[in-house]
């Protein structure tokens, strides 16, 4: 892991792009200005480019149709042990901006991003995936109320009948489950039919924001009081028994604030 970490540095210093990428000044001239420099980009279009991603939990995760299609292994009724989060294996700096595509194809269901993940051993932080950690599956508290810290975007929160009447978007702190901001979730209902959504998300100094197709749903800067992680792993989240199409994941370094 240490020498995976080095490589990425030096990378990312040097200007190019981590993962299965377009030419690095193909994919600049796509973005804008203010989106900062393409450091990682991934299409999901086929097994090769998430062979080195880990899951945890039991999960079905295939290329098709160009898309990563991801989806519980277990029944929705073994509760939480039938969730799993899939980790991308690179670090990020502090500030970044993510993106990516996202259509739902079978509800009920809940998905998070999870981002700025960094283990805690003996009140020091380290990689999420350092062996002397506590041992993760897929359920909640061994994620939320365990030893990593991290930043989380929940959205498409459907998987309970109290969350389907009022469709909403949370961040949230972790160790614990703090809520920091609530916003409205655009996304239809499968039934009602989707294209791929493009999702962003923005962490940059002590301010993060989240939008779906450019609506803005969270705004949020840390207050003075609120531990603010930094640089980390980010991992996708799912819960049964949704079954959800990715794309197009693009992570670019932001200027620090």
């Amino acid at each position: 892991m240490a020498d995976t970490r080095r490589n990425f540095l030096k990378i990312a210093s040097a200007g190019a792009v981590l993962g299965p990428t377009l030419p690095l000044m193909a994919a600049q001239a796509a973005g804008n200005a203010d989106s900062g420099q393409l450091i990682y980009q991934n299409s999901f279009s086929s097994a090769s480019d998430i062979k080195d991603w880990r899951v945890e939990g039991s999960a079905i995760i295939k290329a098709e149709d160009g898309l990563m299609v991801m989806e519980n292994a277990r029944p929705m009724e073994d509760g939480q042990a039938a969730n799993f989060v899939h980790w991308c294996p690179e670090e990020f700096p502090a500030d970044i901006e993510v993106s990516w595509k996202f259509r739902p194809v079978r509800e009920p269901g809940l998905c998070i991003l999870i981002f700025a993940t960094k283990g805690i051993v003996n009140g020091a932080l380290t990689s999420p995936f350092d062996a002397r950690l506590a041992e993760r599956h897929g359920l909640y508290d061994q994620y939320n109320s365990s030893d990593l810290e991290y930043l989380s975007m929940s959205y498409f929160r459907r998987r309970w009948e109290s969350e389907r009447g009022l469709h909403v978007v949370n961040l949230r702190y972790a160790p614990g489950f703090k809520l920091l901001q609530t916003g409205p979730d655009p996304i239809p209902c499968v039934h009602e039919g989707n294209p791929l959504h493009q999702l962003v998300l923005r962490k940059q100094g002590r301010r993060v924001t989240f939008t779906v197709d450019d609506l803005k749903l969270v705004d949020w800067t840390a207050p003075e009081d609120q531990p603010m992680p930094g640089s980390g792993h980010i991992g996708f989240r799912q819960m049964a028994p949704l079954k959800a199409e990715y794309a197009d994941f693009q992570v670019r370094a932001l200027a620090p604030a």
